[in-house]
C-alpha cells in the first residue's frame, strides 16, 4: 500500500493543517475577546448607575449650595452691621469716658495739691527768707 499524493492534494493538506493551526491559535483570543466584551459591558452598566448616584448627588448638593449662598450673604449683612455698630458705640462710649478720666483725673490732682497744702501749714509753712 503506497500513498501517492499530488501536487494539489499535498498543497490542500498543508492548507488544512494551516487553517487548522490558526483555529487553536485563534480559539483562545476569541475567548479573551468574549472575555473582554463582558468586562466592558459590566463596566458600562456601573459607570450608567455611577453616572446616576453623581446626578443625584450633585441635585442635592445644588440644592444646599443655594442655602449655603444665602447663609454667608446673611452672615455677609450681620458683620457688616456689627461693624457699623461696633464704630458707633466707640463713638459714644469714647467721649464720656473721656471726660469722666479727665475729671478723675483732675480731682486726683486737686486732692495732691490741698493735701500736700495742708502739710505744709501744720510743719509751720517753708521759709520763705532761707
Amino acid at each position: 500500500m503506497t500513498i501517492t499524493l499530488g501536487v494539489y492534494e499535498i498543497a490542500a493538506l498543508i492548507i488544512a493543517l494551516a487553517f487548522l493551526a490558526l483555529i487553536l491559535f485563534l480559539i483562545p483570543a476569541l475567548i479573551q475577546v468574549r472575555r473582554t466584551v463582558k468586562e466592558m459591558e459590566d463596566l458600562t452598566s456601573e459607570s450608567k448607575r455611577t453616572v446616576e448616584s453623581l446626578n443625584h448627588l450633585l441635585k442635592k448638593t445644588g440644592a444646599h449650595a443655594d442655602d449655603i449662598e444665602e447663609l454667608v450673604k446673611k452672615v455677609r449683612e450681620v458683620g457688616l452691621k456689627y461693624t457699623g455698630i461696633a464704630e458707633t458705640v466707640a463713638d459714644n462710649i469714647k467721649s464720656p469716658v473721656i471726660s469722666l478720666i479727665s475729671i478723675l483725673l483732675g480731682l486726683e490732682g486737686g486732692l495732691k495739691r490741698l493735701f500736700r497744702k495742708d502739710k505744709d501749714k501744720e510743719g509751720g509753712g517753708k521759709d520763705v527768707n532761707g
